[in-house]
């Protein structure tokens, strides 16, 4: 299985099964769907998962990307509420 990192997570470009995870992302990204990618890939004789295989991974890749951005906006609330509280920039135990 072959795996590049994003962000603080693994992004494998097969998944276990041996889906191809990068295509199903890459049609997640541009507003396309288990058609379009069974129309690209078949101009290239490559076979396709089937419509279940790509909602799977379509629900594998949400959840990753749902974890990633709720990571990413705590750390932000984190930093915010720091940058604040050493600026003085609140009221009676609120911040401004």
């Amino acid at each position: 299985m072959a795996c590049s990192s994003v962000g603080a997570s693994d992004v494998c470009i097969f998944n276990a099964d041996g889906r191809l995870t990068t295509a199903v992302w890459g049609q997640m990204s541009t507003g396309g769907g288990h058609s379009a990618l069974e129309e690209t890939m078949s101009t290239m004789g490559v076979p396709v998962m089937t419509k279940n295989g790509f909602i799977d991974t379509e629900r594998v890749i949400g959840e990753m990307w749902k974890q990633e951005l709720l990571q990413s906006m705590a750390e932000a609330g984190r930093e915010e509420r720091q940058l604040v509280m050493e600026g003085g920039e609140y009221h009676e135990g609120f911040l401004l």
